[in-house]
């Protein structure tokens, strides 16, 4: 069976121009209020468990995050 790769629809996350559109939104007062690219879980240095950092990013309002565990790739 053969697959048109050409022919599938990216993920948002690979789609260049739907990147741009969101990096167009953050400026410096959008760090850490709205978007926080720096987040570690009990998985390395952090205290929650990844599925509770998630649960209070929303909580508190972030629209993105990174969860940057040093070492591992557990969460």
């Amino acid at each position: 069976m053969a697959v048109d790769l050409a022919a599938v629809a990216k993920p948002a996350a690979q789609d260049s121009a739907a990147l741009r559109r969101v990096f167009e939104t953050i400026d410096a007062r959008s760090c850490p209020t709205s978007f926080n690219f720096h987040m570690h879980t009990l998985r390395s240095d952090g205290r929650l468990q990844p599925e509770a950092l998630v649960q209070q990013a929303i909580s508190i309002g972030l629209t993105g995050l990174a969860i940057t565990d040093h070492h591992t790739v557990e969460g």
